[in-house]
C-alpha cells in the first residue's frame, strides 16, 4: 500500500499516465484499421461486381446482393479480429497475464472439435445412430 507521501508525488502517477496514453493509441489504431478495412472492402465489392458482370451469367442486382452478403460477413469477421487483438493488447498493457487466457481458449476449442469428430467417427464405425441407440438392440 503506497504511503501518503508517495501518493502526493507526481512521479508515482507517471507509469499510469504512460499506460493510459498507450491504451489510447491502441484504441485509435484499432479504430483506424477497422475504418480502413471497411473502405477497402467497399472498393473491393464494386470491383468484384464489375468483374462478375464482365464474366456474365446473372443480373447486376443478384450479383450485388451476393457480393454484399459476402463482404458483410468478411467485414464483421475482420472487425472481430481487429478488436480482439486490440483488447488483448490493452489487457497486456494493464499487466494482465494473457497467456492462460489464450491457451485456454485455443485448447478448449480444439479439444471440443476433436471430441465431436471422434464421437461421430466412433458411432459411424459401430453403426450407432445419433440418438445413442445401438443398431442391434433396435
Amino acid at each position: 500500500m503506497p504511503t501518503q507521501s508517495q501518493l502526493l508525488n507526481p512521479n508515482f502517477y507517471l507509469p499510469l499516465l504512460f499506460n493510459a496514453v498507450r491504451i489510447a493509441f491502441i484504441l485509435l489504431f484499432a479504430y483506424l484499421c477497422a475504418k480502413a478495412v471497411g473502405r477497402l472492402l467497399k472498393t473491393l465489392r464494386s470491383y468484384i461486381v464489375k468483374m462478375m458482370l464482365k464474366a456474365g451469367g446473372e443480373t447486376e442486382y443478384e450479383l450485388e446482393k451476393r457480393v454484399q452478403t459476402i463482404s458483410g460477413v468478411a467485414r464483421k469477421a475482420l472487425h472481430v479480429v481487429i478488436w480482439t487483438i486490440a483488447a488483448i493488447m490493452i489487457l497486456k498493457e494493464m499487466n494482465f497475464d494473457i497467456r492462460p487466457l489464450l491457451a485456454g481458449a485455443g485448447i478448449g476449442r480444439c479439444g471440443g472439435w476433436i471430441r465431436s469428430t471422434k464421437c461421430r467417427q466412433g458411432r459411424a464405425e459401430r453403426n450407432i445412430p445419433a440418438g445413442g441407440e445401438s443398431a442391434s438392440r433396435a
